[in-house]
């Protein structure tokens, strides 16, 4: 058993890494499991390994300060190897994957931004066979070069990518001389260009990067609400499609297939992506699915069954109850009896002391006693127009009353995060090296089976879930007229759910359109706003003295990178957001406090 980082070139950091375990058995068959182990989690992965087979299976591990260890356990015996962490903070380093049949052909990215052989930008690669078929795996890439092979990824790796897009990646499409990706339908609704046709050219200029020929380019022109970023004369060199909360980058050249050097076509390759530019929509879903203020907008429910509104007795009242049971039961009690000449009494008045006592303590925790199994979500639910797919991302909160193991009925789920103890009674933490569940990945989906928990234990999960269909819950259809910054537009609510505090954003014009109940469909116009900072007075459709925006009672923050007003004015499209009420994301036990749950919707619309 070999334990390795699943792309070439990428170092061992902390946070999620996606590793490849490789397997080989020479001896009889074997069946088991995998066993990964991280901070604070354990994940188990099922193999059947026959004789003679030969097999690479994808893992993924949390690291923390304590690395993490691959333990290969089945009927024929036991492997274990350690995973130590050989890079820094995986935010430190900006992890380029090139899908190629070629690697190494980004190498001099790794001289642009470092120094002493530290650098923050890295070339990665895998070979289109090996790609993985899971959003997770992506999840510390900043972008996604989709090189020479790329038109034979797989229908399951194809979709794990754009998931990827969806929730804040960066995917790039070359021309070149051969450009089969462009023609791949798998790609079409999300390729930034059409009619592509092929063209020889004696030089050209790419984001200042002066490129020799006779080389070979697409000439394409830009799809609808696709933005084209640079061009040489009358030739769209580079042109990017928001998608979702991420883009899609078409490059007219291959880099690859030119005489340039390799410092030439890494350096052309890193002006193109603008990688800081790709980091807005993941700041966006940072803010929105964290949990935070602008995260939620869920209140209390009916407090008389609600745990997450009781607290227990704090330790100053047990003592203080305590301290006067002991008073009571022993000298009060034997003083009264021996007063009155009933000493033999005792027999009966200390139970009877004793249970009253109880009594009054466990009345100080009867609302937690008689709570029963509760659950409340927040986060984000992402979508983007046109497309079927949806994402929820964020974290649910459980109450479990009584000890012992549940299966928290799991569907769906690309990744979990650490289990947490939100308020446990009197202070108590799993410890990181006995998890309380071990999840079991089975290559597609994540379930836990048996969670572990004590009496009146409350924790958290985050977790990321693939809501299927869910992207076409709603429409948004905006209408402009070329040259204005004016349009109209009709909402529409397919879900079964109703849609609360909905708001259209046109940049930083939020207009609120009220409730949307299921079947209901709404209409507004505005314009877009590019403004940061701006008085009611100079709002535009607002009246002087009128309240600042507000979507569900947190107030939008005002051009931050990860708000959604300033996503919304760079790639000039509507946004539709609010809150989807009666959705009920992530562990399917106990109750759901629907009065708590907050799923925030993230709902791009398309770009004019």
């Amino acid at each position: 058993m070999e334990v390795q980082p699943l792309f070439e070139g990428q170092e061992i950091t902390y946070g999620y890494m996606p590793l490849r375990v490789e397997l080989a058995n020479d001896g009889n068959p074997a069946q088991g499991m995998i066993v990964v182990s991280g901070q604070g989690q354990k994940t188990v992965y099922p193999v059947d390994l026959p004789t003679g087979a030969r097999k690479i299976v994808p893992i993924y591990v949390n690291l923390g300060w304590g690395a993490g260890n691959v333990v290969l356990r089945t009927n024929q015996g036991s492997l274990t190897k350690d995973v130590q962490v050989s890079g820094g903070y995986e935010q430190s380093t900006q992890n380029v994957l090139m899908i190629t049949q070629s690697p190494g052909e980004l190498a001099g990215l790794r001289s642009i931004g470092g120094n002493k052989g530290s650098s923050l930008v890295r070339d990665t690669y895998v070979r289109p066979a090996e790609a993985p078929d899971r959003p997770l795996a992506y999840v510390g890439v900043a972008a996604v070069l989709l090189g020479e092979g790329s038109e034979r990824l797989s229908d399951d790796v194809v979709k794990a990518l754009r998931d990827y897009v969806l929730m804040g990646g960066t995917v790039v499409m070359f021309g070149g001389a051969s450009a089969p990706v462009l023609s791949d339908t798998r790609w079409s609704d999300l390729a930034p260009v059409k009619d592509g046709r092929v063209e020889t050219v004696s030089k050209i200029t790419v984001s200042n990067t002066e490129l020799e020929g006779p080389l070979s380019l697409v000439r394409a022109s830009a799809r609808a609400g696709a933005i084209v970023k640079d061009r040489d004369g009358s030739i769209p060199t580079i042109v990017e499609r928001p998608v979702g909360l991420g883009r899609t980058l078409f490059v007219a050249v291959n880099p690859t297939e030119t005489q340039a050097t390799g410092q030439e076509v890494a350096t052309m390759i890193y002006r193109s992506l603008r990688i800081s530019e790709g980091t807005r929509g993941r700041a966006v879903l940072t803010t929105y699915s964290g949990g935070g203020e602008l995260a939620s907008s869920g209140g209390p429910s009916n407090a008389s069954n609600d745990p997450f509104t009781a607290q227990l007795p704090s330790f100053d009242t047990i003592a203080l109850i305590l301290g006067a049971f002991f008073v009571v039961v022993i000298p009060a009690n034997f003083l009264i009896l021996r007063l009155v000449k009933r000493g033999e009494w005792a027999w009966f008045t200390a139970p009877v002391i004793s249970l009253g006592f109880a009594a009054l303590l466990f009345s100080k925790a009867s609302d937690l006693y008689a709570a029963k199994t509760s659950t409340y979500s927040g986060g984000a639910l992402v979508a983007q127009q046109g497309s079927s797919d949806a994402w929820f991302v964020g974290q649910t909160s459980f109450f479990i009353p009584s000890g012992g193991t549940y299966d928290l009925k799991l569907k769906d789920i690309d990744s979990l995060g650490n289990i947490a103890a939100e308020s446990d009674g009197y202070g108590y933490r799993p410890q990181p090296d006995q998890p309380e569940f071990e999840a079991v990945d089975d290559g597609r989906n994540l379930i836990v089976p048996a969670l572990r928990a004590n009496n009146l234990a409350f924790r958290s999960l985050a977790y990321r879930q693939e809501i299927p269909d869910a992207g076409k819950w709603f429409s948004i259809d905006a209408k402009g007229t070329p040259g204005s910054d004016f349009v109209t537009f009709q909402v529409r609510n397919n879900s079964p759910h109703n849609l609360s505090y909905a708001t259209v954003m046109l940049g930083e014009n939020q207009i609120q359109l009220g409730d949307i109940k299921a079947g209901g469909v709404k209409s507004g116009q505005g314009a877009y706003i590019k403004e940061t900072i701006r008085t009611n007075a100079t709002r535009k459709g607002v009246p002087a003295g009128a309240p600042p925006p507000v979507v569900g009672g947190p107030t939008q923050e005002q051009g931050s990178v990860g708000s959604l007003t300033s996503l919304s004015w760079r790639t000039r499209r509507p946004i539709l957001t609010g809150f989807v009420r009666g959705l009920r994301p992530g562990p399917q036990i106990g109750t759901d406090m629907k009065d708590r749950t907050s799923i925030r919707l993230l709902f791009m619309g398309d770009v004019r």
